[in-house]
């Protein structure tokens, strides 16, 4: 399940993964952020997936890697910063960064919360 709410005080939005997460709940999101008029347009995400497991396969990885590139046209930049605690999880978001080829959307993966909003706000 992604679950989503905008931090005023910090101007960014607060993600969370938990459960099993596979490619649609990941596309799904990205057309409800393109979607969305009412997020800043310099959008920063944090995003939590301490509580998440990925089913995702290779070809999954390159669907949601294309799905990017329309969710983000809306938008300056987006700037997500996500944290992870399994392997596993941040092996996947590892390699959809480094097949990154979306020219408005960069992000970092992090173990802790802190370190996570240092670079996103910073």
């Amino acid at each position: 399940m992604i679950t989503h709410v905008f931090n005023n005080k910090l101007g960014i939005l607060e993600v969370s993964y938990s459960g099993v997460i596979i490619a649609n709940d990941l596309i799904e999101y990205g057309e409800w952020l393109s979607k969305n008029p009412n997020l800043p347009r310099n959008l920063r995400i944090l995003t939590d997936a301490t509580q998440a497991s990925y089913n995702i396969s290779q070809m999954d990885i390159e669907r949601v890697r294309l799905a990017m590139v329309d969710h983000c046209k809306p938008y300056i930049f987006v700037k997500n910063a996500l944290i992870h605690r399994k392997p596993v999880e941040t092996a996947y978001s590892v390699l959809v960064s480094k097949k990154n080829q979306v020219e408005n959307y960069i992000q970092a993966v992090f173990y802790t919360r802190e370190a996570a909003l240092e670079w996103l706000l910073g």
